[in-house]
């Protein structure tokens, strides 16, 4: 993650195939994802699948990170800010009907507002208490 902050284009070479690596380890790959987002590796199927390894894991990617932000919410935010927003969203969606996830799905609409309506009703009904889907 620091080296995507000081040289992201060569943090992407390192991490594709890190994000690649079934066997690595759940925060790893999803890291690693963060990084090629970083990067500005297109988004593929393979980094979605790196992006949520930690679901089936059980992990809690809130504690123990940088700055107060986890990774897979990092990876929203930055889908989302290079204009990705449909993948972060689909992440999200995915995160939140998964497993956990609603910390990140709430950042990422708190800062970027979902103009597909379809995701912004998935995710509103996932996100808001009940009658508050508006």
């Amino acid at each position: 993650r620091a080296m995507s902050l000081l040289d992201p284009v060569q943090a992407a070479q390192l991490a594709e195939p890190v994000a690649a690596d079934t066997a690595a380890h759940a925060s790893e790959r999803v890291v690693a994802a963060w990084a090629c987002v970083a990067g500005g590796v297109p988004w593929t199927a393979s980094l979605s699948d790196a992006a949520t390894a930690w679901l089936g894991d059980g992990l809690d990617l809130r504690d123990g990170w940088w700055c107060d932000a986890d990774p897979f919410q990092g990876l929203l935010l930055g889908l989302a800010g290079r204009g990705d927003l449909d993948a972060a969203a689909d992440l999200a969606i995915a995160a939140l009907t998964r497993h956990r996830g609603r910390w990140a799905a709430e950042k990422l609409v708190k800062s970027h507002p979902i103009h597909d309506p379809e995701r912004a009703a998935v995710l509103a009904r996932l996100i808001l208490p009940p009658g508050e889907e508006s």
